[in-house]
């Protein structure tokens, strides 16, 4: 069986024949969906990509100006394979950058004041719960 590899128009053109939107529409949702997930990630937020439909379908839904119903994005296969492609894409062409944002959100919240508070505030309960420190081995 054959793959048959579609661009983005012929998706958009799916999408918007299955949903019954317009294809400017079925379009603009889409450039949403995408410049959102690369902020999401880039903001040091690990969000797996199940996660950001989820929580993109529930925004354009519950948004009384907005006009996407969730079998436009959801339920169609092509918009999502569509999608998944466009968030690997984003993952590769910018892992420093991922990784340097997910290290400074760690690093903010380790060093927030009221964590650190919270760490003692424990620790006073019960003495046993202590920082998590990785241990080294030491090499021969």
């Amino acid at each position: 069986m054959d793959k048959v590899k579609m661009n983005a128009g012929d998706i958009i053109r799916s999408a918007s024949r299955a949903s019954g939107y317009s294809r400017r529409v079925v379009k603009d949702v889409f450039q949403q969906c995408i410049e959102e997930m690369k902020e999401t990630l880039l903001s040091g937020k690990r969000v797996s990509l199940k996660d950001f439909l989820s929580l993109t379908l529930d925004e354009y839904t519950v948004k009384p100006s907005g006009v996407i119903s969730p079998a436009l994005i959801g339920t169609h296969p092509r918009v999502t394979a569509h999608l998944y492609s466009q968030y690997k894409r984003t993952i590769r062409e910018n892992r420093q950058a991922l990784h340097d944002a997910i290290l400074a959100r760690k690093e903010a919240i380790q060093n927030d004041p009221l964590t650190k508070r919270r760490i003692e505030q424990l620790s006073k309960v019960n003495p046993s719960i202590k920082k998590n420190k990785k241990k080294r081995a030491k090499r021969a």
